[in-house]
């Protein structure tokens, strides 16, 4: 079975450098990877780098700077050089002229976006607004659509977070599933090996949802 992580970062000064993380993919058995940007970081360099230097290991999602009017040529710069996906962060309100043209070059370049924000960013009508001008883009939610966010600090019957599962009913909305810590605590004592036992209920909404959407 082809093993691929969507999410992982790396860099020469933050992250870890591309060497400790080939090493873990292989100790893991982990074949391929989507290096993801960090968010605000708009020199993209090093990942592109990274791809070029392990061909078909890599793919890369960039950031660009939508306050620039050069944005859009920006990231059409970084998808000639072998980019094929673009990080978002939401902001408050709706967006302004710069970040709709952002948008709007993604989907002419055919990329999937990559979708920074909170839930009650995701649930709002400005970003359905934007999922339904730009049909033919692939947007792609992150940190289960709740970014530093508890799954518990909003109380049943969830109206927030459930407007962002409702999101699955457009067919070019997925969800990037987190990391185990996202969705149960750490273990305490740790354990050899650590295992993750305690999964709060909301996460089997997540695992009714299949098929393509949130």
């Amino acid at each position: 079975m082809l093993i691929v992580d969507s999410h992982v970062h790396t860099s020469q000064y933050w992250a870890e450098p591309i060497q400790i993380l080939l090493c873990e993919m292989d100790a893991n058995a982990v074949e391929k990877a989507v290096l993801v940007q960090l968010m605000y970081c708009y020199d993209n360099e090093y990942l592109l780098d990274c791809m070029r230097r392990y061909p078909g290991r890599f793919a890369a999602c960039v950031v660009v700077d939508v306050e620039q009017e050069s944005a859009p040529a920006q990231l059409e710069d970084c998808v000639r050089r072998g980019a094929s996906g673009l990080r978002m962060k939401l902001t408050a309100g709706a967006p302004d002229s710069l970040q709709l043209a952002v948008w709007r070059k993604a989907e002419e370049l055919g990329l999937a976006v990559s979708v920074f924000g909170t839930k009650e960013q995701f649930a709002s009508d400005e970003f359905r607004r934007i999922v339904e001008t730009f049909p033919n883009l692939r947007f792609v939610i992150e940190h289960y659509g709740r970014h530093g966010q508890s799954a518990t600090d909003e109380p049943p019957p969830y109206p927030v977070y459930r407007r962002v599962l409702s999101l699955a009913d457009y067919p070019n909305t997925y969800m990037k599933l987190g990391g185990l810590s996202e969705v149960c605590g750490k273990p305490m004592p740790f354990g050899q090996p650590t295992l993750f036992r305690t999964f709060h209920p909301s996460s089997g909404w997540l695992s009714r949802r299949s098929g393509h959407g949130a």
